[in-house]
């Protein structure tokens, strides 16, 4: 019972984060949640245009937000600005503007990501949108332990065995449980995926461990894909090799597991930061930060 009361309110802590933000942006948000055969729950962001409004029988077993805060037809939005990106993505995918054909699209996030990500560069631009206008039923995937998908049947975000997971793990049960569950709402045999950086490499892992899969994904797309790391050239990766067991002992003494909390103190920290540092110094940090997943590469 303490379990389901955490799982609940962690979802109407985070979820209506992002729904809120596709809303603004003029589309439907649903919201999905999603359990994985080793007991975490994903939540999974559903992009559809306005529309699509209309219930359909996804609406009777989950937690959706539907809101539209503009009625913006998704056929008079002209594509024109979409990035080159954006329209080679189109070009490989096949294209299907009939309401009753819509072939969904799983889109799945890089390391130290969400969903949000996608989104954040909002209406013309931003990919999701795109696809969505262009007549596929988009899905935005949370791997464990991201902002979204912060609970377990048994166990705390404080506890150990949580955090014990690498991609392997997202690629094993993470992937094949929400490519089951959009298949099984939609009716679709088969689904379209596009995954960035880490997402590309834990599709890798499910095509490879589960390769009964592979017969479900009409197509893949990898966007940075990361896959061998034993020629990456990334300083601070290698910096923090030499360091591991003393990051391990200190994780174990401070009982701190998870990369990057959230808490009200590091929040304020930052934001102290952000406020008074200098133009150059500001600059510096939010270059180092954006370009982070090339030390993967």
């Amino acid at each position: 019972m303490k379990n389901c009361l955490l799982h609940k309110k962690l979802c109407n802590h985070f979820i209506p984060l992002q729904s809120e933000l596709i809303e603004a942006h003029g589309y439907v948000a649903e919201t999905h949640q999603i359990c994985t055969e080793d007991g975490y729950y994903l939540t999974v962001h559903r992009v559809l245009s306005s529309n699509d409004r209309v219930s359909s029988p996804l609406n009777a077993d989950i937690n959706t937000d539907a809101a539209v805060t503009d009625n913006k037809s998704s056929d008079s939005i002209d594509n024109s600005s979409a990035s080159p990106n954006c329209h080679r993505i189109l070009e490989t995918l096949e294209c299907c503007t009939s309401p009753g054909s819509k072939l969904p699209v799983i889109i799945n996030h890089g390391i130290l990501s969400s969903s949000a990500d996608w989104v954040l560069l909002g209406p013309d631009k931003a990919l999701p949108y795109v696809l969505c206008n262009n007549g596929f039923d988009v899905w935005l995937m949370n791997a464990r332990g991201n902002t979204y998908s912060k609970s377990h049947k048994y166990y705390l975000t404080k506890d150990k065995e949580f955090w014990n997971f690498s991609w392997h793990e997202i690629g094993y049960y993470d992937l094949p449980a929400t490519i089951d569950y959009i298949l099984e709402k939609t009716g679709h045999s088969k689904l379209y995926y596009i995954g960035y950086s880490q997402g590309a490499a834990a599709f890798y892992v499910m095509g490879s461990e589960r390769p009964e899969y592979n017969a479900k994904i009409k197509g893949m797309i990898s966007l940075a894909p990361a896959v061998f790391l034993g020629n990456q050239r990334s300083p601070l990766l290698k910096l923090i090799v030499h360091f591991q067991s003393v990051i391990d002992w200190g994780s174990y003494i401070c009982n701190m597991y998870e990369c990057l909390p959230r808490s009200k103190w590091q929040s304020r920290v930052l934001r102290t930061f952000v406020c008074n540092a200098p133009h150059t110094v500001m600059k510096g940090f939010c270059t180092c930060w954006f370009f982070s997943h090339r030390w993967f590469r």
